[in-house]
């Protein structure tokens, strides 16, 4: 009756409301009347299931029903009242206990000894009632267990105790909490949440009369583990009213719980799962704070084009042979510099001739920064320095940077200056902080085009990898932004292009999946094979170096290869390579062949941006 009544009911049914779905006790009749026909039917084995299978479910049934009764009637009379309904809302099972000594012997032996006996006597009995039936098998059980010798039984009961030795070591652990801080308790608390949490917020809000929001932060084993945040919301079990109602306040406190959850993590990273990297810089991520609008500026004359890139020069012939090796091997460290800051770490790079400017973390989804400060023949783009939030998210908030605090007045509002030659001065106006509004408007609006929006999420993932890889995302998004997020541009050039490409496009380019890259080493040959194809012509290396000009320089049609088939392959591949050379280890050969290859693609597309010729965006 039990099974029939309330199979369907669901947590938040009040049952105070007379139901007219609900079934009378005549229907209840007739269906008892219907197991029983179906029962007659059955084997024995088949019948013994059946009734397992409905004494668990009236089992779990019944503990939920005790659960709701004792918190709508009982109350929080006592301190402990509360922390009582909880625990038995979590409770997944009720304390083992040692098994019987014939069910573990019938578990062993029924199937190959005793079920062919059986089944002979029950055939050749005129009783053929399903009361027969059971007699017969339990008393010939009964008749083997007896005849088995002292070590059969002795087995049994060493099993019996092992069984029942591991199942309270289970049990133990589930009633005093997650003690080891082990990454597989942190997965499972977060996987449970979604089971109890949404009970327990629904009764505070009903009790309070108040609005509910419960937030998770921990490592997420589903998103490649990465620490992220989960919301729970009153009402409904997917809740979306705090981030429609306030989208921007929302997307603050997110982010300060995952700055929290960042500082919790990282002391000691035996909590982090398997395949998360957290590095020192994440112990540099400010808190969230409200930000001021980003301006976008046009300036001439170009004065800066002769950057040379981050990255040493490397001949084309090199990048295609075979024996291609990465100039940043783990062996030799002082080719990479470090990336802590120092007071002095922005001059002393200025004045040295032979490491290029380290970059610094991005701040928001648009964070190529740019000085005011022309004149200076060794400037670059990456003396500027970031403050890292987190991974890019499309919301209105990140496209922002912070002012200048204190101690950085050499740091002024960050602006992306597109430079154009003094003759085409007269015909650009400066985009101003309106239209920066109107591009984060489209954003919200989901205009999009569709595989940007399904490979954002998956781009997210790289921002605790590296700040570099935070500014590549920033850059690239400005890029197709100022392409009016177009879904089809310019395809990339497909020679040479790594077999991992080919496999995503054969699959309609899924981004719900890391890939397999297997060898590392192959995959950087390929890859820098393909960079060297997309080199312009002339060009002999992989930097990208030009020199001055008084005109806009002519990517030959690079500059277009926006949308689903261009510089977003690019991206896929770097994210992809980066996945896997992070779970391998940071400061590794393979980490410093990835941070190499995403160099240079920042460069490359931040001078896109500055030098050529995109339009002004939406």
């Amino acid at each position: 009756m039990y099974c029939v009544k309330y199979h369907g009911i669901t947590p938040t049914t009040d049952l105070d409301v007379p139901n007219a779905d609900m079934p009378t006790d005549k229907k209840v009749s007739a269906w008892n009347a219907v197991c029983k026909e179906e029962e007659k039917g059955l084997t024995v084995d088949k019948l013994a299931v059946k009734q397992a299978s409905e004494q668990e479910e009236f089992s779990n049934l019944r503990r939920s029903i005790i659960a709701w009764f004792n918190w709508c009637f009982k109350g929080v009379q006592q301190s402990g009242s509360f922390a009582c309904a909880i625990e038995a809302t979590i409770q997944q099972g009720k304390k083992p206990c040692h098994a019987r000594f014939l069910n573990a012997y019938t578990e062993m032996y029924y199937p190959s000894k005793i079920k062919l006996i059986i089944d002979a006597a029950f055939a050749q009995s005129t009783n053929q009632s399903e009361k027969a039936g059971f007699t017969l098998t339990n008393c010939t059980i009964k008749e083997h267990w007896d005849w088995e010798p002292e070590s059969v039984k002795t087995m049994i009961h060493n099993k019996i105790e092992a069984q029942y030795q591991d199942a309270m070591a289970k049990y133990k652990k589930l009633q005093a909490g997650l003690t080891d801080k082990s990454p597989e308790d942190y997965h499972l608390a977060l996987t449970q949440g979604s089971n109890f949490v949404q009970v327990i917020i629904n009764s505070l809000k009903e009790r309070f009369r108040m609005q509910m929001c419960i937030m998770l932060v921990g490592p997420i084993g589903e998103n490649r583990d990465a620490i992220e945040v989960r919301s729970i919301h009153s009402g409904i079990a997917m809740g979306l009213q705090w981030p429609e109602v306030d989208k921007k306040g929302f997307t603050i406190v997110e982010k300060s719980f995952l700055h929290f959850g960042l500082k919790s993590f990282k002391e000691r990273n035996a909590r982090a799962l398997k395949g998360t990297i957290i590095s020192e810089e994440d112990a540099a991520l400010a808190p969230v704070a409200l930000l001021s609008p980003l301006q976008l500026v046009k300036k001439a004359p170009i004065s800066d084009i002769s950057d040379r890139s981050l990255l040493p020069s490397l001949p084309s012939e090199v990048l295609k042979s075979s024996t291609a090796k990465s100039s940043c091997p783990s062996s030799n460290k002082t080719v990479e510099p470090s990336t802590e800051k120092s007071p002095s770490s922005n001059e002393a790079l200025k004045s040295s001739t032979g490491s290029p400017p380290v970059p610094a973390p991005s701040s928001s989804v648009v964070s190529i920064i740019s000085s005011k400060d022309k004149t200076d023949k060794g400037h670059s783009i990456d003396d500027a320095t970031f403050e890292h939030s987190g991974s890019p998210s499309p919301t209105r908030n990140n496209f922002t940077a912070p002012e200048a605090g204190d101690g950085d007045s050499g740091v002024s509002r960050p602006s992306l200056e597109v430079d154009l030659p003094n003759e085409r001065e007269k015909s650009s106006t400066p985009i101003q902080p309106k239209d920066v509004e109107a591009a984060w408007d489209a954003t919200n609006c989901n205009e999009w085009y569709p595989e940007l929006t399904s490979a954002f999420d998956r781009f997210r993932h790289g921002a605790l990898w590296d700040p570099l890889w935070s500014r590549a995302v920033d850059s690239f998004l400005v890029f197709e932004w100022q392409q009016g997020f177009a879904t089809k541009g310019k395809v990339l050039c497909v020679r040479d292009q790594p077999a991992c490409i080919h496999a995503f496009m054969k699959e309609h380019h899924y981004w719900g999946k890391p890939r397999d890259l297997e060898n590392l080493k192959e995959f950087n040959k390929q890859w820098w094979a393909w960079w060297g194809v997309l080199q312009l012509v002339g060009q002999g290396v992989a930097g990208f170096m030009f020199a001055q000009s008084e005109d806009l320089l002519d990517w030959e049609g690079l500059e277009k290869c926006s949308g689903c088939m261009g510089f977003i392959l690019l991206l896929g591949s770097l994210l992809w390579w980066g996945e896997t050379a992070h779970a391998i280890g940071e400061k590794s050969e393979d980490w410093w062949n990835w941070h190499l290859a995403i160099k240079n693609f920042v460069w490359v597309i931040e001078h896109i941006i500055r030098t050529a010729d995109l339009g002004d965006g939406v």
